[in-house]
């Protein structure tokens, strides 16, 4: 059997009430549902083409399974790096393919994505209509309220969270409508997802705005720091 190894270089999670859709995506090797079942994609970020994994193995440091991967029969182990809740999300994978998956539009729907210095979270609830992002890059440190209608866009001065409980505090005026006269916007989203076997968002949510929130924040200072460099 051929063995393969990969180390996570992203950490990546996405669910959608609305399409029934869970994509998880850390970087060297990419998983989606379908027909109830977590599997992996043999063309990442090309057409799906997707086939399933057995025999799932959860280590301290890396997870395992079988797959019929590329028409050869595969082992895999993945090193979860940096990326230590990875062995939460692997356990959340194992639950999908064992028990099954909910999908209710009173869950919020979201998109994680976390690199080493890069954050990005999207959260949308069909309910209520709400859809707000979260985005920490090496420009910006940025909050969109992008529903309801009109939108706003404000960069961000500190978010926090805790009880479940995302708390914004914005910065400055709109940068979608200069003539908007709100600044230093505050805002708050309270999650609300299935807690089975674990809450997933909420494993999300305090490792990037709680854990590594420092790192993402330090990122975008040092940016800003060297541009006040003379040249």
């Amino acid at each position: 059997m051929k063995v393969i190894k990969k180390r996570i270089s992203v950490l990546g999670v996405k669910y959608d009430s609305q399409w029934r859709r869970i994509d998880i995506n850390f970087g060297s090797v990419v998983f989606h549902l379908f027909k109830g079942q977590i599997m992996i994609d043999e063309t990442p970020y090309y057409d799906e083409h997707l086939v399933p994994i057995k025999n799932l193995i959860i280590n301290e440091k890396f997870f395992s399974f079988d797959s019929f991967y590329k028409k050869q029969d595969t082992h895999f182990e993945v090193y979860y790096s940096y990326f230590d809740i990875a062995i939460l999300i692997a356990k959340y994978i194992k639950y999908i393919n064992e028990y099954g998956v909910v999908f209710d539009n009173e869950y919020d729907s979201f998109d994680f994505l976390a690199e080493k210095k890069e954050l990005h979270i999207s959260l949308r609830n069909e309910s209520t209509g709400e859809y707000i992002v979260i985005g920490y890059n090496k420009y910006r440190n940025y909050f969109s309220l992008v529903y309801p209608k009109p939108g706003k866009e404000f960069l961000i001065d500190n978010c926090t969270y805790g009880n479940n409980t995302i708390h914004i505090k914005c910065k400055g005026h709109n940068l979608w409508d200069e003539n908007d006269l709100i600044t230093d916007y505050i805002y708050q989203w309270k999650i609300n997802f299935d807690s089975k076997p674990v809450n997933i968002l909420d494993i999300l949510l305090h490792f990037g705005l709680i854990k590594n929130i420092s790192i993402y924040n330090q990122q975008h200072s040092d940016n800003k720091n060297d541009d006040n460099k003379p040249g």
